[in-house]
């Protein structure tokens, strides 16, 4: 069997029921029509569609076969965010985070053994896309009828542009940067045409104009700050630096452009003593760090750092840590910070042996190749956002880290497949 006859064996892999549910699993957890809707408000419909993955899974006599030092890492943050709870300063306060991120980690594992092939690879990360692209497209419409103005504190403040994390102006943001380096890469690297006519890389083109334009309406200088951080990243990846440079001038100068007056004034006030956000997360921060080097093993607890802050530390701050670092340390010791970051480690190790074992085994597939350069940039975008903001276990993180795990999986059992022929 020939390098291109094993790929497309894999890539016409027929979809199974587990993988319907994942692709629903995937819609609620970022539609949440349980709050959009009020005939569905109160149905567990996240745990359902779990239920749902489950049920399938043991049907079609899947096992969990797919592994990863991914997986081990993963397993003992579990464990240490089980031990944090227990020790917590106050256990109600940690149970139901502890409940949430079981439920990830049970998804992650689903899925890692689910997405086994391109082509179910291929269509979960679509629907991801077109679904941030989604309520993207609504944020840059909402900003252009307000005459390309945003206010300071963001056009979705209030009323928010859709449902859960999306009604979040900072929250909206990190999503975006968490899928802007997947749609930029596959601009390049996405050959196929739906239809026989349209190409995908118009979608991923308008795509990666959308997204930073709805990050720019949401006034968010973590999200503004990050997609820079992106750019910088890409240009590194880029082998033809000059050019690369000039454009991200261009770039940059036409973003910046658009930014008004006096959403600009915020970003020249960022660390003085005139910022008082700034200044309030300092001081968060600076408590999540003593926390820590008090707690140093368990930390306070998952969920308890509000209540240890004003309780134990007396603060009169009645907000989250606002980085996800902070958040890992302050809630789960020192032992969750080193594991968190290992993981982060980890996915980046991951795409850099994807692309490694598909130019020594010649494996021609640009999709797999682009999208382990947009997963190394979209995590960026991610961690360089996440240093303002409590978004840890929100889905953005581990959708990378499944996607990253995915991809190796699927290319490492190509090519072992290849050594057998």
């Amino acid at each position: 069997m020939t390098n291109s006859k094993a790929i497309e064996s894999l890539k016409r892999a027929p979809l199974q029921p587990s993988f319907y549910f994942s692709l629903l699993y995937l819609v609620i957890e970022y539609m949440r029509p349980q709050s959009m809707y009020e005939s569905l408000a109160g149905l567990p419909l996240a745990l359902i569609a779990i239920l749902g993955i489950i049920i399938a899974f043991v049907f079609e006599g899947k096992k969990f076969i797919n592994s990863s030092f991914q997986n081990t890492l993963l397993l003992l943050y579990l464990f240490w965010f089980f031990i944090s709870s227990i020790f917590a300063f106050n256990f109600d306060l940690a149970w139901q985070p502890l409940i949430d991120f079981l439920k990830i980690v049970i998804i992650y594992f689903l899925l890692t053994n689910i997405l086994t092939d391109q082509r179910k690879l291929y269509v979960f990360l679509f629907v991801l896309l077109l679904l941030n692209f989604k309520y993207a497209q609504f944020a840059v419409r909402i900003w252009i009828g307000n005459d390309f103005y945003v206010d300071p504190r963001g056009l979705h403040e209030g009323g928010g542009i859709g449902s859960g994390f999306f009604q979040n102006p900072n929250d909206f943001g990190v999503a975006l940067n968490s899928v802007l380096g997947m749609s930029f890469y596959l601009i390049f690297y996405d050959t196929k045409k739906i239809f026989n006519w349209f190409k995908m890389r118009w979608f991923h083109l308008i795509s990666i104009i959308t997204f930073p334009l709805a990050a720019l309406a949401t006034s968010s200088r973590g999200a503004a700050l990050a997609f820079g951080v992106a750019c910088l990243g890409v240009w590194y990846k880029s082998k033809r630096k000059i050019f690369g440079l000039v454009l991200l001038l261009i770039v940059a100068g036409g973003y910046i452009a658009l930014i008004p007056k006096d959403n600009w004034a915020r970003f020249h006030r960022m660390g003085t003593d005139e910022d008082k956000t700034s200044q309030s997360r300092l001081e968060l921060w600076r408590s999540g760090v003593r926390m820590a080097n008090e707690y140093p093993l368990t930390g306070v607890g998952p969920n308890n750092y509000i209540y240890a802050n004003q309780e134990h530390y007396h603060s009169g701050l009645n907000q989250v840590q606002h980085n996800i670092f902070v958040q890992a340390m302050s809630e789960l010791g020192y032992p969750g910070l080193i594991l968190l970051i290992l993981i982060m480690l980890g996915c980046f190790i991951n795409n850099k042996k994807v692309r490694l074992i598909l130019n020594e085994k010649k494996m021609n597939n640009s999709f797999l190749y682009g999208l382990s350069h947009g997963l190394d940039i979209s995590l960026l975008g991610f961690i360089t956002n996440g240093f303002f903001i409590t978004v840890l276990y929100y889905p953005f993180f581990w959708m990378i880290l499944i996607l990253s795990v995915s991809l190796r999986n699927i290319v490492k059992n190509t090519a072992d497949k290849l050594e057998e022929t």
